[in-house]
């Protein structure tokens, strides 16, 4: 099977992987929300982490990697089924209760160790961006943005590998046998980057990059949901939402750096061109 997953031998294990993650996370769910708060409340988030991470993460680099169709399509599946139980996790009140419970409680928190309590604290931050402090229908709401967004960039993702087709006559007819020919049309389906040739190199530039309708409405639909995701759970931005807890921390910082940045590669290509 892939990576040595013995069920992954064919693409219908990908569903039996997902399953088995799945009954494993209702047992974890049910047992942090039932023992007393400690050291094993953190273990036990750690656990529910990694059974639908070790599933998810190897789905998703499937789905874009594999060559074989059938692969890419049940991990895209899986991929999905598994964000939407996260989204729905990360707005569970009980579970949320649960951790909280540990955090409140200075006297046990002071008895973990750094590390154990750095992961209470992120998973903390998982439940606050998500939206657990709203009410239901807010929640609900927002779990329905996830989703949405999970499939929307799931969509844009898919689109950008779609080849793009012109008629033959739109190219000179001595590069036309550099593409794949499909009866009277001609289908790019990248950007040709290491033929010698110019001419085909400036030809699949122009039209597998040329843009398209579907994939401009995908990109403003899922633009529009990233804000009204962030906002409804109290962010300016998606931006704000996404460095929260990062390095950089806010969208201000980024842009201060990336103007550091611009310059000092100015700079360089300013010497570069007098050198030259």
């Amino acid at each position: 099977g892939l990576f040595g997953v013995p069920e992954l031998s064919s693409p219908a294990g990908f569903e039996e992987s997902q399953e088995r993650a799945l009954k494993e996370t209702e047992r974890l769910v049910e047992k942090a929300c039932t023992i007393p708060p400690g050291p094993q409340t953190v273990q036990t988030f750690d656990q529910l982490s990694d059974s639908l991470c070790r599933v998810a993460d190897l789905a998703d680099f499937v789905k874009v990697a594999h060559p074989d169709s059938a692969y890419r399509e049940a991990a895209e599946k899986t991929c999905i089924k598994i964000g939407t139980v996260v989204e729905k996790l990360n707005t569970n009140v009980d579970l949320y209760r649960s951790l909280k419970n540990l955090l409140d409680n200075k006297e046990l928190m002071n008895c973990l160790d750094p590390e154990t309590r750095r992961v209470a604290e992120l998973f903390m931050f998982d439940f606050e961006i998500s939206g657990i402090h709203l009410d239901n229908d807010k929640r609900k709401k927002a779990v329905s943005l996830n989703v949405k967004l999970l499939d929307l960039n799931n969509e844009f993702l898919y689109g950008c590998h779609l080849p793009n087709k012109v008629e033959k006559t739109a190219l000179p007819d001595h590069i036309q046998h550099c593409f794949l020919l499909d009866g009277n049309y001609i289908q790019i389906g990248g950007l040709y980057a290491d033929t010698p040739d110019d001419l085909v190199r400036e030809a699949a530039y122009r039209i597998f990059l040329y843009p398209n309708p579907d994939q401009m409405w995908c990109l403003n639909e899922l633009l529009e949901c990233r804000k009204d995701l962030a906002q409804l759970v109290g962010y300016d931005s998606f931006a704000h939402r996404a460095l929260q807890g990062t390095m950089a921390k806010t969208p201000e910082t980024v842009m201060e750096f990336l103007g550091l940045l611009s310059e000092k590669l100015h700079d360089r290509y300013a010497l570069f061109y007098l050198m030259f």
